[in-house]
């Protein structure tokens, strides 16, 4: 126990797994915490008033554990026998020998195969901040220096498994601390102040990298990411107890290179996920990801997550496509054994590690095998990209010499278990296997031999665990035979006289022991094969990298010819236009034939901002999505589901579509709903695409609609983006009389008496109906509730004043001389004849102070009450109002 809580002193808050010979055992509160997570038996050391809680997992079980605890959040610690105990005088030595956490595990059993496990490290300053994230497991490591305002994105972007923050910042958090909580889960770990320090950091990664200046990797060492970065590195190292990442290079993200995709854009547009249930399947990556390889999954998300915006890039990554396109048999064999391939990524990481185990050496022998034949499909391929990756995958043929003649066929799990080396790689260990093997033979031939000579035919060999082997003769045979002085009596039965010999106590001591050194010359043998395997480690790294690309290409090019979709044409021109697009999720999901394309076609001048309107269900949130994703999806390098495309690539890809309450920051959903929507009015530019659907139904209609007319123009005039916007706001069509470059389309419906049906289909011109009472009926609202809300509608209709821009109309109640600005604030100025006709100001209906009248009830009503309420009424109106009811 003094052993114990010497560990427990040095991890601190960690759950400190204990190795007590098979078991790995956990006292006091860790063994209450394992017991409530893992499920497991809470037992007590001593009783009574000195017990000690006490729990305990298997050793050859403790992975499955260790992954619970790890995702709840836990940070567990391993403490080792580090000595053997048949050396041990006492105590065996034991010592912490890994802290693991959710972003430093290595394991395969501890991690997703297709995603990223980044720990990130943020430094903030008071002008920006330095980011650093490393997947341990990979090896890959990156930094940036980003502005305050779009660490949120790149958090949610990374989607880290942890956090390191400087701990002054998690003992007071602020802003920034509160809002990366609001988009992840991962642990936010304080990290000593020190580890930032530039001084430190600089030190630490030029250590990490066998560097004298990191002026090499581009990295000026003044920089806010070196701070972030080293700190990442020291805790690493903490974690390790000491060892080193695994890495080999730095980074620096470089986001201007990519189009920029915020976490409102990436979940509206489900990326990754889909919104409803976070669900993989139904997304966009779940439509894309045709890769055969852990390495090419996680590359494709990273991919999906931040699209290129240079037309040559692109274009570069397509040449590869559409040859894997038009040569079926390449990309058929490119299928059949990416499909086969190891990741030998992690393999590599976990190599430099010193961690590599004998599956893993067997999964890079499979991985070096698959290789040439990678190779020999790709040599008469012309694109760039392919003819790039035929010329990176080198077959190592010394390293798989190497796995071949020394790695047993299937080695065991675990070093203890033995089966690893391959006979004919050592003589010595084949001696051993042979003795080990053959030691019931080897008996067998003594007790013949004995039988034969002292002339007892019933002689038998026999073995217990007191003494080992002895030879067993019956009395009857004793008496008839002479007994050599050199058998010595051990045991006398009751009938019959047990022996051993020097002899045989020889040949037992072979077998016994001969499994024992084999196992530990296996060892010895074993780290002698991964120490030479590692020496080619940053090769392996190198194959990876060029066998992730050109999965992830081999797979667009089996969603292209699988789904029908096109090569779109690229360029940096304003104009995006789509012939008979369709939605690349439904497109997969729904039978041929059965979705409805439409066209797309957005420029700069003439049409800069497209107009959807149409009833809910019939498709325009469908169809302004359905543009991003084509979008998306282009500038990924890969085909897109359409007749014809040419798209204009955009820097940036904004979208406001839906809402909800954010009530851990306490925002409503109008609050949500503004705060996104200042985040595109600020971001955008002239190359940015913006999605927007309903934009100002989170307030009063007025309101609404005074905003939706203010963003539209603020968008057209002063950013100029290339803007889809889905509305019911009908009288925003007038937009198009005003300015040139807008145009309206709706969804087409189909009216059969009381009944429509929708058409899915996207034609030129506004429309000033809804069908919500239609739409309400389709979803099963009671017919009562339909017919009061077709009488309340048609009052409504009555009493509603012309809401056309342009219209004779009077501002709300007191606000005669204001109106409303470009971003959608009041302003106040004068009244003149110009400003007032380019104004939109929107009188408030009297149908609801007709209502009131209604309800009154005037038998019960004093004069003085039909004073007061008429009192209300005309507060309530201007005097343009007034002549309107009048």
């Amino acid at each position: 126990m003094q052993q114990y809580m010497h560990a427990k002193k040095e991890v601190g808050d960690a759950v400190l797994f204990f190795r007590m010979g098979d078991f790995y055992e956990l006292f006091h509160e860790d063994a209450v915490t394992a017991s409530r997570v893992l499920g497991i038996t809470l037992t007590s050391r001593s009783k009574g008033d000195s017990a000690i809680p006490m729990a305990g997992v298997p050793v050859k079980a403790y992975e499955g554990y260790l992954q619970t605890l790890i995702r709840e959040g836990y940070r567990v610690a391993l403490c080792d026998q580090v000595q053997d105990p048949k050396l041990a005088k006492g105590l065996v030595d034991r010592r912490v020998t890994r802290i693991l956490s959710a972003g430093t595990v290595f394991e395969d059993d501890l991690l997703d195969q297709h995603t990223n496990n980044f720990l990130l490290s943020i430094f903030p300053t008071e002008s920006d901040v330095g980011l650093a994230w490393i997947d341990v497991s990979t090896g890959a490591f990156t930094v940036a220096a980003v502005r305050r305002d779009k660490v949120v994105d790149e958090v949610s972007r990374l989607d880290p498994s942890e956090i390191l923050l400087p701990e002054s910042l998690l003992r007071d958090p602020g802003e920034l601390v509160q809002e990366i909580g609001r988009v992840t889960s991962a642990p936010r770990v304080p990290t000593p102040e020190w580890s930032f320090e530039l001084g430190n950091a600089g030190q630490t990664i030029r250590e990490a990298l066998g560097v004298t200046t990191l002026e090499g990797f581009g990295l000026d060492e003044s920089s806010v990411c070196v701070n972030a970065a080293g700190a990442a590195l020291t805790y690493i190292a903490h974690m390790q107890r000491g060892d080193a990442p695994p890495i080999s290079t730095i980074h620096i993200h470089d986001g201007t290179a990519r189009a920029g995709l915020d976490r409102a854009t990436r979940s509206c547009l489900e990326l990754l996920s889909t919104q409803r249930d976070g669900r993989r399947e139904g997304s966009l990556l779940s439509v894309l990801d045709k890769t055969g390889t852990s390495m090419g999954a996680r590359l494709l998300r990273e991919w999906v997550v931040a699209p290129l915006i240079n037309p040559d890039s692109i274009r570069w990554r397509q040449s590869a496509v559409s040859e894997l396109v038009d040569k079926r048999e390449v990309s058929d064999i490119l299928d059949d054994h990416l499909a086969r391939m190891p990741d030998i990524e992690r393999i590599a990481t976990r190599l430099l590690a010193g961690r590599g185990s004998p599956r893993d050496l067997a999964s890079l022998r499979v991985a070096l095998t698959l290789i040439p034949t990678l190779r020999e499909a790709l040599t008469d391929c012309a694109s760039a990209p392919l003819a790039s990756a035929a010329e990176t995958l080198q077959p190592l043929p010394t390293l798989l010499d190497l796995l071949q003649r020394g790695l047993a066929e299937n080695p065991a799990s675990t070093l203890s278990d033995g089966g690893l080396i391959a006979r004919g790689w050592n003589n010595d260990l084949d001696q051993l296997r042979d003795l080990r093997e053959n030691g019931a033979s080897a008996i067998a031939s003594f007790q013949a031999a004995e039988a034969k000579r002292l002339g007892i035919p019933s002689l038998k060999v026999g073995f217990n665990r007191v003494f080992g082997y002895f030879v067993e003769i019956t009395h009857a045979q004793a008496a008839q035979a002479t007994i050599p002085d050199h058998y010595v009596r051990k045991q006398t039965l009751t009938s019959a006289e047990r022996y051993i010999t020097s002899e045989l106590k020889e040949l037992e001591t072979s077998i016994l022991t001969a499994e024992e050194k084999a196992k530990q010359l296996e060892m010895d043998l074993f780290f002698e094969i991964r120490e030479r395997a590692t020496e080619d480690a940053a090769a392996v790294r190198d194959l990876s990298a060029a066998v992730a690309q050109l999965d992830v290409l081999a797979g667009f090019a089996v969603v292209a010819r699988d789904q029908g979709w096109v090569r779109p044409e690229i360029d940096d021109g304003p104009a995006i236009e789509i012939r008979d697009g369709r939605h690349p999720v439904l497109d997969s999901l729904l039978p041929a034939g059965e979705l409805v394309p439409n066209d797309i076609s957005l420029h700069q001048k003439d049409a800069r901002l497209v107009l959807i309107t149409g009833p809910n269900m019939a498709g325009k949130s469908t169809y302004i999505r359905q543009t991003a994703l084509l979008v998306l999806l282009a500038q990924l390098g890969a085909y897109v589901p359409a007749r014809e495309a040419h798209i204009g690539v955009v820097d940036r890809i904004f979208t406001r579509v839906g809402a909800a309450d954010d009530l851990a920051s306490g925002a409503s959903t109008f609050m949500v709903e503004m705060t996104e929507t200042a985040a595109i009015l600020n971001g955008a530019t002239d190359r940015s695409l913006v999605i927007l659907d309903e934009v100002g139904r989170g307030t009063s209609t007025w309101d609404g609609l005074s905003l939706a007319w203010a963003i539209s123009e603020h968008l057209y005039k002063s950013v100029k983006a290339r803007t889809m916007f889905a509305t019911h706001y009908h009288e925003l069509v007038d937009l198009a009389e005003e300015f040139d470059g807008v145009r309206n389309v709706n969804v087409a419906v189909k009216e059969w008496g009381d009944s429509i049906v929708f058409q899915h289909k996207i034609v030129p011109g506004g429309t000033d109906r809804s069908y919500g009472l239609h739409v309400a009926r389709l979803a099963g609202v009671p017919t009562s509730v339909i017919e009061r809300a077709r009488h309340v509608l048609r009052d409504l209709e009555l009493s509603a004043p012309d809401l056309r821009p342009g219209a004779t109309t009077a501002p709300p109640p007191g606000d005669s001389n204001s109106s409303v600005s470009a971003t959608g604030g009041v302003e106040a100025q004068e009244d003149s004849e110009e400003e007032r006709r380019q104004r939109v100001l929107f009188m408030r209906p009297v149908a609801a102070i007709v209502e009131e009248i209604r309800a009154v009830d005037l038998d019960q009503m004093t004069p003085m009450d039909a004073l007061l309420m008429l009192k209300r009424f005309t507060s309530r109106l201007s005097d343009a109002e007034r002549d309107e009811s009048t």
